[in-house]
């Protein structure tokens, strides 16, 4: 093997700095090692779920509120007005205590709005049809009794769902997963939160994509490609913007590499762990959101591990520094029974 040029990441802590990664690449079968600068740069973009944010309904008496709950895109979620058919997680938040535990959650229109449970801090609604509901909560207070309070929520039926194809015109393997933002309106065009009402389907019908109903993230849609490649088209009984797949086997991809940084230096954001944008594709297109296939092995686990990740279009490798040393990773694209079709390496050097 050749011998490698180290990237150097001052501070494992991830304050600002500056540094390059130093790829290996071969394609299966013949080992083939090639030196490749990686672009690395900050994943604030990707971690929604770091960015503070949430649509929140305030109660009357100003003593709780109900937050929108969300793993992946809660500062995505801007209105409180649900949509019917749908469920969703909210939190109960106050100024006054730090960490609420629910005494009780009630609804004063089930049939509008119904509690399905509640947990610590946390209630699950279901919207059942449109209308208006009141949602009485009582939380464990300061010292000086309980929090209570009456939240507002509406409940709206969806006319449109849009759809944000941020692949474009890039394809995706079978067996795999795709998530993808996704907005609901009512008539009147105002966005609806919720999850679980996908009203979605793909033609042609029978074995090929279909939509994933479990998913419990508010703006997300999510897609199993399954397992046979071909061209589908998505339809469905609301107005959506036209959408297409083209699905494709994992054999069919040629390139797997990083891509080529654009200069020596690339500057990281503070409290990110840094990331390399990763280059997948056939002959002619990219291959969109692929992380079901890709294996990422720490060579160096004392030192480093890393994990391949896909938003809005772009597949990338995060890099957490664990401590000061060598830092090693494989990355491999696995296709039937898990056969390695291609092989990567990233080496860096993560210094105090």
């Amino acid at each position: 093997m050749n011998e490698l040029r180290r990237a150097r990441l001052s501070g494992v802590d991830l304050e600002p700095t500056y540094f390059t990664g130093v790829f290996m690449s071969s394609h299966m079968p013949t080992p083939r090692w090639i030196l490749r600068s990686a672009l690395i740069f900050a994943l604030a973009p990707f971690s929604m779920a770091a960015v503070c944010g949430g649509a929140t309904a305030g109660g009357e008496n100003d003593q709780l509120s109900l937050k929108i709950v969300d793993d992946q895109f809660e500062s995505a979620v801007t209105s409180t007005t649900l949509a019917e058919g749908t469920r969703v997680t909210m939190r109960a938040v106050s100024g006054l205590k730090d960490s609420l535990t629910l005494e009780s959650a009630k609804s004063s229109s089930p049939g509008v709005l119904e509690v399905v449970s509640f947990q610590r801090d946390l209630v699950v609604l279901s919207a059942k049809s449109a209308g208006e509901a009141v949602i009485d909560v009582v939380a464990e207070g300061p010292e000086s009794g309980n929090l209570r309070d009456s939240v507002n929520l509406s409940v709206r039926t969806p006319a449109s769902l849009e759809i944000t194809d941020s692949c474009r015109d890039e394809v995706y393997l079978t067996a795999g997963t795709i998530d993808l933002p996704y907005t609901m309106r009512d008539s009147s065009g105002k966005s609806l939160a919720g999850y679980g009402f996908y009203p979605l389907n793909f033609i042609p019908a029978g074995p090929g994509p279909s939509v994933d109903a479990n998913i419990t993230s508010v703006g997300l849609v999510r897609f199993r490609t399954g397992d046979k490649a071909g061209n589908f088209a998505l339809n469905s009984d609301l107005s959506v913007n036209a959408m297409s797949l083209e699905i494709v086997e994992p054999d069919q991809v040629t390139v797997f590499n990083a891509d080529s940084a654009t200069g020596p230096d690339i500057s990281l954001a503070s409290g990110t762990a840094p990331v390399v944008t990763f280059l997948i594709k056939t002959a002619t297109k990219s291959i969109c959101g692929t992380s079901d296939h890709v294996q990422v092995t720490s060579l160096t686990p004392d030192t480093c591990i890393g994990s391949m990740g896909w938003f809005l279009g772009a597949n990338y490798l995060r890099v957490t520094p664990k401590a000061t040393g060598s830092c090693q990773l494989e990355v491999n694209l696995l296709g039937t029974d898990d056969a390695i079709l291609h092989s990567d390496g990233f080496a860096l050097e993560i210094a105090p």
